[in-house]
């Protein structure tokens, strides 16, 4: 079984030598009804509990570094034992803590951790979890974890003293799912420092005529603290997504900025079908090895003093366009930080397309932006003669899905249409 920690935490397997640990815990009442479970009356109980249910590959016991004792449990169940209806690669996450360690911040502590693990280690698409109605604080952790309500309730009868007592559903997409099923399918892939809600105009102008799925990149993750690895990660993650959840096929796929060069990845691998590709000023060039460095500390810097500096910057530009820009990097550098920005740009000003293959691709940038975009968009007609190129007078880097959602939306129908 995987071991790992956390500031305080350590995440390993169940020992038999556990047992008084656990029975200290467990036989609080508070703490079993809450969790769906009896509470323990001896350490025997509690021994074979170890035994009989904790000895598993995907049950963890949680040592507190600072006294070396066993404070709780976290776990997940994957798809066929779950208490609830998951997807076939999904998995259900269930914890509890001891009654001493509550209100310390601990069980959000773990879960992040958990939800790492089964993101990344793992690989599942989606994290569901479910809480009694109440014990409204554990549904509080989810939803500091990013978890959302999906709206369902449902009496989980084989739990302790659950008859009357419905648990509410929780849900972690790793992808934000909106829109209509059944409806041709759109990829949203945002760029680097934002997070997936940049989106959310242009999904509610579209959710009637698409079903839509809005990617979250490593290391920009919204209530989950994530490490971006490269471009060619992300790419695997959004081809491994179309092939389970769109049956290797989608009808458009657009990305802004840092998701257009995760979708010239996709492109250039050709291993799932997309009817429909374009690149918001997507950077496809490597830059020059001497520039690479100082250009991504450079940026990272711009970023930190955007997050750190918010007000300040409000007041030099005071426009909707920056507004925006700003309030993103404060919602995602907390669960990244400086280190997913500098692996990003890394990432972006090494990498080369060297090929892309699609029946319709697309290329959009700014005049503002042309002194840096226009090569991009060269290269790919070099690559690609068929492409077709956008160029939207007055506008800057990512400003046009920014300050004129509507007109976005407007072109991905045309896109449709003419494909029609």
């Amino acid at each position: 079984m995987e071991s790992f920690e956390t500031e305080r935490l350590k995440f390993r397997e169940w020992r038999e030598s556990d047992a008084e640990d656990l029975f200290v815990c467990a036989s609080d009442p508070d703490v079993g009804e809450r969790a769906g479970w009896p509470p323990h009356q001896t350490v025997e109980d509690s021994l074979m509990v170890i035994r009989d249910i904790f000895s598993n590959d995907h049950t963890w016991a949680l040592e507190l570094k600072e006294t070396g004792h066993v404070i709780g449990c976290m776990g997940y169940y994957p798809y066929g034992e779950s208490n609830i209806e998951i997807g076939e690669h999904d998995v259900e996450v269930g914890y509890w803590i001891g009654k001493p360690y509550w209100n310390r911040g601990l069980c959000t502590e773990a879960l992040r951790a958990m939800i790492d693990y089964c993101f990344r280690r793992r690989g599942y698409n989606n994290i569901w979890a479910d809480y009694f109605v109440d014990n409204p604080a554990s549904g509080r952790v989810m939803e500091k974890c990013g978890f959302i309500d999906t709206g369902r309730t449902n009496i989980l009868s084989k739990l302790y003293h659950s008859d009357s007592r419905p648990v509410k559903i929780m849900k972690l997409f790793n992808w934000y799912v909106a829109g209509t099923e059944g409806k041709p399918t759109l990829l949203l892939l945002p760029g680097l420092g934002v997070s997936y809600q940049i989106y959310l105009p242009l999904i509610e102008l579209l959710k009637e005529e698409f079903r839509i799925y809005a990617f979250q990149v490593d290391g920009f993750t919204l209530g989950r603290c994530t490490r971006f690895d490269s471009i060619d990660g992300q790419a695997g993650r959004v081809i491994d997504f179309i092939r389970s959840e769109c049956g290797g096929r989608v009808d458009c796929v657009y990305g802004l900025s840092l998701g257009g060069k995760i979708l010239s990845r996709v492109l250039e691998r050709n291993e799932v079908t997309i009817d429909h590709a374009i690149m918001d000023a997507a950077p496809l060039l490597p830059l020059p090895r001497w520039l690479e460095g100082p250009l991504r500390y450079y940026q990272s810097y711009n970023v930190w003093t955007c997050y750190h500096w918010t007000g300040f910057w409000r007041f030099v530009f005071h426009s909707h366009y920056f507004d925006v820009l700003l309030d993103e990097c404060r919602k995602v550098f907390p669960f990244g930080g400086r280190r997913s920005v500098l692996d990003g740009y890394k990432s972006v000003y090494t990498n080369k397309l060297e090929a892309i293959y699609g029946a319709d691709i697309h290329f959009w940038y700014g005049t503002k932006e042309s002194f840096v975009a226009k090569p991009q968009a060269e290269h790919l007609l070099r690559l690609c003669p068929s492409a077709h190129v956008e160029v939207f007078k007055g506008m800057n880097h990512g400003q046009l899905l920014v300050d004129h959602p509507d007109e976005v939306a407007r072109r991905i129908r045309v896109v449709f249409a003419t494909s029609d």
